[in-house]
């Protein structure tokens, strides 16, 4: 396991619980890929659920008590899509096949999400990394946009970044 906890930006604690972040990968990536669900529906899910794994075994009626009628932060017909989503989706073969890609996974609980994305304002939820993460101690860029680019896009996104290498800024 690993004790989470700290300050976010605003100086309020968040999270201060033991997390087996191993057991709850495959969970965090499945939430992560929930269509329609950004880094502050993550946030306004996990308030309650706490744990990924706590909200994809969280049952319909307890979804709207929680959601719908005590927080008031989501619709009937967005717990209809969370419940949905769930359908068919298979988290640890999912989580499994990411891996085979040889792509690592981080959600902000995880002990080696950056501490950096932590203060900047709506900082990713999770991130995906194929290599190794930057020293934080290092200059560092990152490319933003660049997988669904056009071919220029990625064609200058791969320039700037051995520009930026050959520097000894991380990319």
């Amino acid at each position: 396991g690993y004790c989470h906890g700290g300050r976010n930006r605003k100086g309020v604690e968040y999270m201060k619980t033991s997390i087996d972040y191993i057991k709850e990968l495959p969970y965090a990536y499945w939430l992560h890929n929930m269509k329609g669900v950004g880094n502050k529906g993550i946030r306004k899910l996990l308030k309650k659920a706490i744990l990924p794994s706590t909200l994809f075994a969280m049952p319909k009626e307890q979804m709207i008590r929680l959601y719908v009628e005590e927080e008031k932060c989501f619709t009937e017909k967005a717990i209809e899509h969370i419940i949905k989503s769930r359908e068919g989706w298979n988290v640890e073969k999912e989580y499994l096949k990411l891996k085979s890609q040889g792509v690592d996974f981080f959600p902000e609980f995880h002990p080696a999400y950056p501490e950096s994305l932590r203060t900047i304002p709506d900082s990713p939820w999770a991130i995906y990394v194929i290599g190794k993460l930057p020293d934080e101690k290092k200059l560092t860029v990152a490319v933003i946009g660049a997988r669904e680019c056009s071919a220029y896009g990625a064609y200058m996104a791969k320039e700037l970044g051995k520009k930026l290498a050959v520097f000894g800024i991380q990319v």
